[in-house]
């Protein structure tokens, strides 16, 4: 699999005890976030989720992913929800639309109500032929990736504190698109020598 780049175009919801099957049943798509994903040919993974009304983070997690048959689990190994990573189910089933677009079919905690709902959510998919770098270091946990031309970067200092940033390449410079105030430039430093 290539490393590849999802960009989250909508989302909606529908209560458990619901016929899923009954398409009067979901809810209306919206899209409330800018959602990124990138994802290494290896399966290791990151997704920042910012929120488009005010810019504050939604969600930012990064783990591995794996895929059998139609249905995708994400392993959380650091999560900005909680500091349990590791219990946090999250699995869909992928299916491709005539318009080359993905919809995810799954259940999650929908955090508008905090309770477990089915959810879909449609996705752009752009496969880059460009490296990907994802690492993780030390006692804080910092993971970066780098996809074509974006980036993301997420980590939780010692204290708790969780911080996350998106980037993109705009005509050959990295700007910052999303940030949490409490992000340390150094911890962002990939975009200092992508610029240099």
């Amino acid at each position: 699999m290539p490393a590849s780049i999802s960009i989250r175009t909508g989302i909606r919801w529908i209560h458990i005890t619901a016929d899923s099957a009954d398409e009067t049943k979901w809810g209306e798509w919206s899209e409330p976030t800018d959602t990124v994903v990138l994802t290494a040919s290896n399966g290791w993974f990151l997704d920042v989720r910012f929120l488009r009304d005010g810019g504050e983070l939604d969600w930012a997690f990064a783990g591995r992913r794996s895929v059998k048959g139609k249905i995708t689990k994400f392993e959380h190994m650091i999560d900005s929800r909680t500091t349990d990573a590791e219990t946090m189910v999250d699995e869909g089933e992928n299916m491709e639309m005539e318009d080359g677009s993905i919809v995810e079919r799954g259940k999650m905690v929908n955090p508008a109500i905090g309770s477990l709902m089915l959810y879909e959510e449609k996705w752009r998919e752009e496969e880059s032929s460009g490296g990907l770098i994802i690492r993780r270091k030390g006692k804080q946990d910092v993971w970066q990736a780098m996809v074509g031309d974006y980036q993301l970067g997420l980590g939780r200092y010692q204290d708790g504190g969780f911080w996350a940033w998106q980037a993109r390449k705009r005509d050959g410079v990295w700007q910052t698109i999303h940030s949490t105030k409490n992000a340390d430039p150094e911890d962002s430093h990939w975009l200092v020598l992508a610029n240099e």
